[in-house]
């Protein structure tokens, strides 16, 4: 861990340590997925390693999360990381993951065959800004402060989210420890006196009055509700709330707020198993697409391709079918532009 905090920790986080920030990573029983590349004895590259499972509209993946990838500085250059990186798709890929995720966007990545992850849509929320949508909305929320005596109501909520991991109780409870170093707050918000959604606030960086969230689930009017009440509550002048691409329902309800601002999703990702991917996305794609959807069948031509049939049109490659299986409208009605 000397090596992964040296290359990591920045000064501004000095006092903590990595395990802290990625427990479910770093942690004995994941000893396995750790990657090291060792010279003299020394570790000089690490990748961090873990799988899980997910839902992605009713359809069950497992998948693979790469992260903490990093070379000492004195040995750069020389493909440590490279190797390690060829080392985890296999080892993926063994296991029956369906696809990678990697944080980070990088020409290493790009090597092994990742490509962009989609993208982020980000909002500065304040009481002045929502003061419109708060008036179309009217909802008498209330705000507690999580306690662990309520981890049942709040996985409940999680569990009504069409895309979603698939933690256990174990995972939750450490994930919503405040004593990570992200030092996250969780709320969870009442309709009725009943928790209907809820929302972790990430609370390091709140000093200069203003922080993030690192999770939220349940209707979004009532977590917009619920946002002047957050900022009170934790003294602060600014929220951002970051949605992903396909949470149509959240973009929706800010529709009168300001722009968001529009990023990259800071990550990248690597379908490893297209036929066993394709084939478990297929009531999704049916869903969104129809019956033919279950003629789409993985080619391999030029490396990644798929088609319709068996003589059909070829729709695409994997950049294609990553934003059909995120819910990218614009994919489901047609190709890459590639095809």
């Amino acid at each position: 861990m000397e090596l992964v905090n040296s290359i990591f920790v920045t000064a501004r986080e000095k006092g903590t340590n990595m395990e802290k920030g990625f427990p479910l990573l770093f942690n004995r029983n994941n000893l396995e997925n750790m990657r090291i590349f060792l010279l003299d004895g020394k570790p000089v590259a690490h990748i961090g390693l873990s799988v899980v499972e997910a839902t992605l509209y009713g359809c069950r993946l497992k998948i693979g999360m790469v992260g903490a990838v990093g070379t000492d500085p004195v040995h750069r250059g020389k493909g440590l990381a490279g190797r390690l990186l060829g080392d985890c798709m296999m080892k993926l890929l063994a296991e029956g993951v369906d696809f990678v995720m990697v944080s980070g966007i990088r020409s290493l990545y790009d090597r092994e065959g990742c490509v962009m992850a989609g993208r982020t849509y980000s909002y500065n929320l304040t009481i002045e800004n929502l003061e419109k949508v708060l008036e179309d909305l009217r909802l008498p929320c209330r705000i507690r402060e999580y306690e662990p005596s309520r981890l049942g109501e709040l996985i409940a909520i999680y569990e009504t989210e069409p895309v979603r991991y698939l933690r256990t109780r174990e995972d939750f409870a450490t994930l919503l420890d405040e004593r990570t170093y992200a030092k996250p707050k969780t709320f969870l918000i009442e309709l009725g006196g009943e928790a209907v959604a809820y929302v972790c606030i990430e609370t390091r960086w709140g000093e200069d009055g203003d922080c993030w969230t690192v999770e939220y689930a349940g209707p979004r009017d009532a977590v917009v509700a619920a946002v002047p009440l957050l900022l009170e509550r934790l003294g602060l002048k600014v929220l951002r709330i970051t949605t992903p691409h396909h949470d149509h329902e959240f973009m929706g309800t800010l529709a009168n707020v300001e722009r968001p601002q529009s990023s990259r999703a800071g990550g990248t990702m690597r379908v490893i198993n297209p036929r066993g991917f394709l084939e478990k996305l297929k009531p999704h794609l049916v869903a969104r697409i129809g019956e033919s959807a279950r003629g789409i069948a993985y080619t391999g031509e030029g490396g990644w391709r798929f088609r319709l049939g068996v003589r059909g049109p070829s729709l695409g490659t994997r950049r294609t079918l990553r934003g059909c299986s995120s819910g990218n409208r614009r994919h489901m009605r047609r190709g890459s532009g590639n095809s």
